[in-house]
């Protein structure tokens, strides 16, 4: 069963996210009541999901927690403020525009430029929001239609934001700021229930990020090699892992230079995180890469390797001009002669039906990927064999 792509899936998952916390806010479990009567709740995980992500230095995070406190902050230090039109309606209004900006803003960190940045960004959205609301009253009488029309702008640059980058943090943004927006519509303010969930979803969103600074490469985005440690704790007896690395990488890295170079691990990395026969890519390091396959002989996966090899091999890769790298300005504008070269890897396979260490059979699939380099590069050097197997 194919799952839906990476846009569907946030769709989805933003669709659910705000129908459960409707849900939850109307028809609350006597759970969720004991929960809503704890004290300072909302307020302590917004703090630590400030916390969280001002040490991870996830920014825009870090303001959307701010925001939540903020919030917060108007029953305990106004509470007839509470019960006026402002609040119910301005303040929703004020978190939907605030996550339309958030969401189209590129995280850049903590910086305290950055932070003077979007703390003046979101003082001229109170104001400006106060102006239409006050022309709104003065000439139509409510205040509800700021809310449509601030819906009606923001909707679409949300739902654009997260089709065009779906990732868990947009997701997070649009859910905050759609679950407003309906608040506001209803005309109530928010409970310390929902404003505990939006808390929540900046924890796990703030966790993800400190899960994949662990556990992934943050060039090529596969999983790194300290992922590679823990998969190998839980493989079976019989087990087997293919080294590869790109063929005189160095000499293309002198050559066209480190970006372009960092080009090609990104590609490389792309393909090699294709491979069939239920192998994992990780990279080892530099150009480097380590295949898993778990419960699989060196026979079995040998034909997904080679489509990886194959695949690499007959890639067109597009490289402008060595002239770029040491050349005059004119030489690096990026109007120069564009090449197509050839990128290549060769391959070790070592495999296990005993239950070995993981590290005498990484050290042996080490030991074939030299004897590839050995006998010509771009191959696959296989466990006994007496020469390499590829295909020109």
């Amino acid at each position: 069963m194919q799952l839906p792509s990476k846009r569907y899936q946030a769709i989805i998952s933003l669709i659910l996210m705000v129908m459960i916390t409707l849900y939850i806010a109307v028809f609350p479990s006597s759970l969720i009541k004991q929960l809503a009567t704890l004290p300072w709740l909302d307020m302590t995980l917004a703090m630590f999901a400030l916390a969280l992500s001002f040490h991870y230095k996830k920014g825009r995070a870090c303001f959307c927690a701010f925001l939540l406190l903020g919030y917060q902050a108007f029953p305990l230090t106004l509470p007839d403020f509470v019960l006026t039109n402002i609040y119910a309606n301005l303040l929703p209004q004020v978190m939907v525009l605030s996550m339309a900006y958030l969401i189209s803003d590129s995280e850049r960190g903590v910086s305290i430029p950055v932070m003077k940045e979007r703390v003046a960004t979101f003082i001229a959205i109170i104001f400006l929001l106060i102006i239409v609301n006050m022309l709104v009253t003065k000439y139509i009488g409510t205040m509800s239609f700021t809310l449509y029309l601030v819906m009606a702008l923001s909707t679409p640059v949300l739902a654009y934001q997260l089709w065009s980058s779906p990732k868990y943090e947009n997701t997070v943004f649009c859910y905050i700021g759609f679950t407003m927006a309906l608040i506001g519509l209803i005309g109530a303010p928010a409970s310390n229930v929902i404003l505990s969930l939006f808390a929540i979803s900046l924890l796990i969103l703030v966790f993800n990020e400190g899960h994949k600074m662990a556990y992934f490469d943050q060039l090529t985005g596969i999983e790194s090699r300290r992922s590679l440690d823990v998969s190998s704790r839980g493989l079976s007896k019989q087990f087997t892992v293919v080294m590869c690395d790109v063929d005189h990488f160095k000499r293309f890295n002198d050559k066209y230079g480190h970006d372009t170079g960092d080009e090609v691990l990104k590609l490389v990395a792309k393909k090699v995180q294709q491979v069939g026969g239920g192998g994992n890519a990780y990279r080892y390091g530099g150009e480097e890469f380590c295949l898993l396959f778990d419960g699989k002989s060196a026979d079995e996966i040998y034909k997904y390797v080679e489509v990886i090899r194959q695949d690499i091999a007959s890639y067109p890769f597009a490289v402008r001009s060595s002239k770029r790298k040491n050349g005059t300005p004119s030489d690096r504008t990026g109007k120069g002669k564009t090449n197509s070269v050839q990128i290549t890897m060769s391959f070790g396979i070592a495999q296990t039906t005993r239950g070995e260490r993981f590290e005498r059979v990484i050290n042996q699939a080490d030991e074939q990927l030299y004897m590839a380099k050995d006998a010509g590069r771009n191959c696959i050097m296989l466990p006994e064999a007496g020469s390499p197997k590829y295909s020109r």
